[in-house]
């Protein structure tokens, strides 16, 4: 990714104490930040129902797990076979 790159070269930058292309790196780093939490909203902002959607995948689950449990309860296991 093109962060992490980044993020890199700013290391490499700082222990080699080259201030200037240090300071560029970090501005370059911010856009980059920048353009991320754009995008970041504008997905968020067009799947309006995602959150939604999410914890009912949660409540799925969590209801899956507590229907196996009460099937190995009865000596079933959940694949079909017999405990």
């Amino acid at each position: 990714m093109q962060l992490d790159r980044v993020r890199g070269d700013v290391d490499a930058a700082a222990e080699a104490q080259q201030y200037e292309q240090l300071a560029s790196l970090r501005d370059h780093e911010d856009r980059l930040l920048a353009q991320i939490e754009a995008l970041q909203h504008a997905w968020h902002a067009s799947h309006p129902g995602l959150p939604v959607v999410a914890e009912q995948c949660s409540e799925l689950t969590d209801e899956l797990h507590r229907l196996r449990a009460l099937l190995r309860e009865h000596g079933i296991e959940p694949g079909g076979k017999t405990a």
